[in-house]
C-alpha cells in the first residue's frame, strides 16, 4: 500500500481514538484538552471533530465542548448525548411554554416505546401531562408518530409487529394498516397530532428534531392541550 493509503489509515486511527476518548469521558471536553490527552495536533483534532459532527457521531455543546453524538448513543449505554440534548433544549422549551401557555415535551424512542426526556409545564390547574421519564406508546402519541414516520420500511414493520396496539381511548388507532396510513400523512405534513388518542380530552401536536444528516432524533410537542386543536391552531403551532 502506498503513502496515500497509509495516510488514510492513520486518519481513521486518529478518528477512532477521538471517538473512544469521548466515550470514556463523563462530561463534554474541549478540543485543546482532547488533543493533549491524545497527543494530537489541535488543528488535526478539530478537523476530525468537525467531520464526525457532520455525520452525527459527535455533538458540540453550547459551550463549544464535545461529546458523543446520537449515532453512537443509540448503540451504546452512554447517556452523554441525550444529557446534552436535554440541557440545551430546556431554554427553548421554557420560552415556548411561556409564550403559548402550553406544556412542552421532548420525546425520544427506546425500541417500541417512547420516553419523555425533557419537559416544561404551565401553571394551569388542569394538567394532563406525564412526568419526565415516563414511557408512552409510540402509536398513540403525536411524538411517537413523528419518531416512526421516516424509519426505513423494514425497521418500521419490525417495530409495528411487536406493538400491542392497546386501546387507550375511543380515538386510539388500533389497526396496524390504519396506523401506517397515519404515518404517511405525518411524513407529508411534517408534523403529527394526537387527538385524544392516548388520553381522553387531551390533544397534542409534535414536530421532529433533526440531526446533522437530517435524521429525526427526537420529537418536540405541545402536550395536554385541552381546547380543540383546530386547523388554525395547527398552523400557528
Amino acid at each position: 500500500m502506498g503513502n496515500a493509503g497509509n495516510s488514510k489509515i492513520l486518519v481513521v486511527e486518529k478518528a477512532i481514538k477521538v471517538v473512544e476518548a469521548l466515550r470514556a469521558e463523563q462530561y463534554p471536553v474541549g478540543v485543546n484538552e482532547l488533543s493533549r490527552k491524545l497527543f494530537l495536533n489541535v488543528a488535526t483534532t478539530y478537523r476530525i471533530l468537525r467531520t464526525l459532527m457532520d455525520y452525527g457521531w459527535v455533538y458540540q455543546t453550547s459551550d463549544s465542548k464535545y461529546t458523543i453524538g446520537y449515532r453512537l448513543d443509540l448503540n451504546s449505554d452512554s447517556t452523554q448525548f441525550y444529557s446534552a440534548l436535554k440541557d440545551i433544549s430546556y431554554i427553548v422549551m421554557r420560552e415556548l411554554t411561556e409564550r403559548e401557555n402550553e406544556s412542552a415535551n421532548l420525546f425520544v424512542r427506546q425500541n417500541e416505546h417512547g420516553v419523555i426526556l425533557q419537559q416544561t409545564r404551565t401553571n394551569k390547574l388542569m394538567d394532563y401531562v406525564q412526568p419526565i421519564g415516563s414511557y408512552a406508546p409510540l402509536y398513540a402519541t403525536s411524538c411517537g408518530k413523528v419518531l416512526l414516520s421516516e424509519l426505513p420500511e423494514h425497521q418500521l414493520n419490525s417495530l409495528i409487529s411487536i406493538m400491542d396496539f392497546k386501546q387507550y381511548t375511543s380515538n386510539t388507532i388500533t389497526d396496524k394498516h390504519k396506523f401506517i396510513e397515519e404515518l404517511k400523512k405525518v411524513r407529508a405534513h411534517g408534523y403529527a397530532t394526537d387527538l385524544g388518542e392516548s388520553l381522553e380530552n387531551s390533544n397534542c401536536i409534535s414536530v421532529p428534531i433533526r440531526g446533522a444528516s437530517n435524521e429525526i432524533i427526537a420529537a418536540l410537542s405541545f402536550t395536554g392541550i385541552l381546547s380543540e386543536l383546530t386547523t388554525e391552531k395547527e398552523k400557528h403551532y
